[in-house]
C-alpha cells in the first residue's frame, strides 16, 4: 500500500488467490494473517500497482482456459473489479497486459504494456482513452516507472538486451 502498511500479493500452488496483509513491524514475526481478495469470474487476479490513495489496485485477470489476460482494477472499499474497455477495436477489453500494469502518481492513468503490438500504453480511467507512449519490444515482460513519474526504464527482448532509461522532455 502506499503508506507501506499492506502488500498485495497472490498466493496459491495451483490456483493463485489474491491476498493481502500487514507488514509486520521491525523485529516482528511474519504476517500469518491474512485477507483474501474476491476471485473474479473471468479467471485470477495478479495484482500489480497500488494507486497512490490506497483505494484501488490495478492488475491482470488470467483466464487459463484461454490463455489470455485482460486489464483489471480493483476497487477496494466496494471488493469490486472493472475491467477497462478500448476506445478502439468495438470496446473490446483491454487484453495482454502481462504484468506491467503501473499507476501514475495522479491516481488516474495507468500505465501498461501490450505484447500484441510491443507498446507501452497508457490508460484514462477518467476518460476511457488510451494514449500510445513508445513502441517497445518487452517480449511478456514489462516496464518499470519512476516514483516521480518522470522516467521509464525497460529492457528491449533480444539476444542480448540493453536497458533503455526514456525522459520525457
Amino acid at each position: 500500500s502506499p503508506d507501506g502498511t499492506k502488500v498485495v500479493t497472490t498466493a496459491g500452488m495451483t490456483h493463485y488467490q489474491p491476498i493481502i496483509f500487514d507488514v509486520p513491524a521491525e523485529g516482528a514475526p511474519p504476517a500469518t494473517e491474512f485477507e483474501l481478495l474476491p476471485s473474479p469470474a473471468q479467471g485470477e487476479f495478479w495484482p500489480t500497482s497500488w494507486s497512490q490513495d490506497g483505494r484501488r489496485i490495478v492488475g491482470a485477470i488470467y483466464d487459463v482456459t484461454r490463455e489470455s489476460t485482460v486489464m483489471a482494477i480493483f476497487t477496494v472499499d466496494s471488493g469490486s473489479f472493472h475491467l477497462p474497455r478500448s476506445p478502439k477495436d468495438n470496446g473490446s477489453l483491454l487484453t495482454a497486459i502481462g504484468r506491467s500494469a503501473q499507476w501514475m502518481t495522479d491516481d488516474r492513468r495507468v500505465m501498461f504494456h501490450t505484447p500484441e503490438t510491443n507498446e507501452i500504453l497508457l490508460y484514462d480511467t477518467d476518460t476511457g482513452t488510451v494514449k500510445k507512449v513508445l513502441e517497445a519490444n518487452l517480449g511478456k515482460g514489462g516496464q518499470s516507472l519512476a516514483k516521480d513519474n518522470t522516467m521509464i526504464v525497460y529492457g528491449e527482448f533480444r539476444v542480448r538486451s540493453d536497458v533503455w532509461l526514456l525522459e520525457p522532455k
